[in-house]
């Protein structure tokens, strides 16, 4: 256990944050889920990351803290997809205000 936490729950959030951001960043692969080998795929990934998160809640993790740290951190990792392997621009402000919201939810989720 790492402070509290089971290296498995820690496990599933990391295996949640790589597969939903994969699977995002595929989606524009699939032509509007017009393209069935694509489709197939990227349900597939976004599926597993569900069924990751069912698992870490199953293990007792605290809805109430979960969903806002995934959803803070899963749209950085998609943005860091999206500039790294799409080409896509980031602006300053988008990514600041994104981890300024992580930042607030890391302290929220302490007290």
């Amino acid at each position: 256990m790492l402070l509290g936490i089971s290296i498995r729950s820690i496990l599933y959030v990391v295996y949640f944050v790589v597969s939903s951001t994969v699977g995002t960043v595929l989606v524009m692969k699939t032509d509007g889920f017009r393209n069935l080998g694509w489709s197939v795929i990227v349900s597939l990934i976004l599926l597993s990351a569900y069924v990751a998160l069912a698992n870490l809640l199953r293990e007792g993790a605290p809805l109430a803290i979960v969903s806002p740290v995934l959803a803070a951190v899963c749209p950085l990792f998609t943005i860091a997809g999206a500039v790294l392997f799409l080409g896509e621009a980031a602006s300053v402000t988008r990514i600041g205000l994104l981890v300024g919201a992580c930042v607030m939810i890391g302290v929220a989720a302490k007290n």
